[in-house]
């Protein structure tokens, strides 16, 4: 190998025997691209998508992940609706009834509010929260429905 000398433009120009032809400038506004690296200018919004109700959902990691666990508690709580629908009670069954009615109303109300949570609110209804409250009120349900 040949010793190369120092202070010409590179050791890579040197190895290719010249400086390369520039290439054409890329299409487009630099000045575009320059506000848009220097932070000036929003990233467009990220694309949306359909649920299976026909809703938009975001393609964004945070929003994706909780518009997904929303509408499989939503799925829940609905079948919950129905289940206790079908359950036929006098006295105090009935009330029971209308307890659980009334907590599955709550837990629809928390799951909505979910529907439009962002990072920094995520705390006060949480997945942990919610899937606990579901099950605890399914299990009602259950036991109600098995009564029948």
């Amino acid at each position: 190998m040949q010793a190369k000398r120092n202070g010409d433009i590179s050791f890579w120009y040197a190895d290719l025997g010249a400086v390369p032809v520039p290439r054409p400038p890329l299409p487009g506004d630099i000045e575009a691209d320059v506000a848009r690296l220097a932070g000036q200018v929003k990233p467009a919004a990220p694309p949306t998508t359909e649920n299976a109700h026909g809703e938009a959902v975001s393609t964004a990691p945070f929003t994706s992940q909780r518009d997904e666990f929303v509408a499989a508690m939503a799925a829940r709580v609905d079948a919950m609706k129905q289940a206790l629908d079908k359950v036929k009670a006098n006295g105090p069954k009935q009330t029971e009834v209308e307890d659980v009615r009334a907590r599955i109303n709550k837990l629809g109300d928390d799951v909505d509010r979910l529907k439009s949570a962002s990072p920094d609110d995520w705390w006060d209804v949480t997945k942990a929260r919610v899937t606990e409250y579901v099950d605890r009120i399914d299990r009602s349900v259950n036991r109600l429905d098995d009564r029948g």
